[in-house]
């Protein structure tokens, strides 16, 4: 039989793991990159990639806004990482880096939940 002190720290652990916030975007300033599940809107986070097109020329930009409010970024006109933008409406998600200057260096999108790098 477990005793009364036993009992209240596993009760105090179960309620404290299960108010834990959960956060769905992540970015790494110093990695340059920012990856996450796409977060449910109205959360307060942000992770996408747009693609715009004019004169007939297209330019990708993704764009990550973690729970504390930063922010990052980057844009692309490479072909590739187009392609890979292309897929975000659809991604459950998306993992993006980039360079000093702004530049996209890659772009990943999952759809389900992604596999843990080994």
């Amino acid at each position: 039989m477990l005793n009364s002190t036993v009992v209240a720290a596993l009760v105090f652990l179960a309620m404290a793991v299960g108010a834990a916030p959960s956060h769905d975007v992540l970015i790494d300033g110093e990695g340059r990159s920012a990856s996450g599940r796409v977060p449910r809107p109205g959360s307060g986070e942000e992770l996408e990639c747009r693609i715009y097109t004019a004169l007939g020329l297209r330019a990708a930009e993704c764009y990550a806004r973690d729970a504390a409010g930063s922010i990052a970024r980057c844009s692309t006109v490479d072909g590739e990482l187009l392609d890979s933008a292309a897929t975000c409406r659809d991604a459950s998600y998306l993992r993006f880096a980039w360079d000093e200057r702004g530049h996209c260096t890659s772009i990943e999108t999952t759809s389900g939940v992604p596999r843990a790098r080994m």
